[in-house]
């Protein structure tokens, strides 16, 4: 077992594999944590870690998306249309800061917030 990531959200990683937001200023740690997420994933994975956002056409069981507080609004609606549509995958996300602030702001989708906020690490409250 990782020791970066909390018991209780590695439990539920390993047991349910929902969508997971990894939430930390540093990005070594940050990287750290999505190794370890990845490890008992859903393969293949899908990185997203260009711009502009591209997601794959064919199925795919875990999407990594990495920095998701920098995308744009119609990113946003993108890739919340692209989740409804491929249910079964799981999708890591990963961000510097909360997003919450952006939902607030209404610079971020809630919808596509609340899908991606199903499991949360993030070392500043664990």
């Amino acid at each position: 077992m990782n020791a970066d990531i909390p018991i209780d959200s590695w439990r539920v990683l390993q047991s349910m594999r929902p969508n997971v937001l990894v939430i930390d200023p540093d990005a070594c740690h940050r990287r750290r944590v999505v190794d370890a997420v990845l490890e008992g994933s859903r393969g293949p994975v899908w990185r997203c870690e260009c711009k502009p956002l591209t997601l794959p056409q064919a199925d795919v069981g875990t999407l990594l998306l990495q920095d998701a507080g920098d995308m744009t609004a119609a990113e946003q609606s993108q890739l919340l249309a692209w989740i409804e549509r491929n249910r079964a995958t799981q999708v890591i996300t990963v961000a510097p800061q909360p997003l919450y602030p952006g939902v607030a702001a209404g610079t971020f989708l809630d919808g596509l917030y609340y899908r991606l906020n199903v499991l949360v690490v993030d070392p500043q409250t664990s």
